[in-house]
């Protein structure tokens, strides 16, 4: 099963793209970025965390997340490629 994690702050997507959450920083010059329209299909809505995804059995095709308990901003998780489409790609350098 293909995961794909989105969110609606980009600051949380750039932290993923530079290593922030190990703490080492990014060691290149740059980070990409890319923008994804995602087909969720059957949503399953939390305001929560679910480390471990969808229940087993599940019939619902992704998960929107909200900011609430551990969550600081909006995130999105569908399970298969083919339920995202790639618009934009963006190059980010230091300055």
């Amino acid at each position: 099963m293909e995961l794909v994690h989105g969110a609606s702050a980009s600051t949380k997507s750039l932290n993923y793209s530079t290593d922030y959450w190990n703490g080492s920083g990014n060691r290149y010059d740059n980070a990409f970025l890319f923008i994804t329209g995602f087909s969720m299909g059957n949503v399953l809505e939390t305001w929560t965390s679910m480390p471990n995804g969808l229940p087993r059995g599940s019939t619902y095709h992704s998960i929107s997340a909200k900011v609430g308990d551990g969550l600081a901003s909006d995130e999105y998780i569908v399970y298969g490629l083919s339920q995202t489409t790639i618009t934009h790609l963006i190059e980010l350098g230091r300055t």
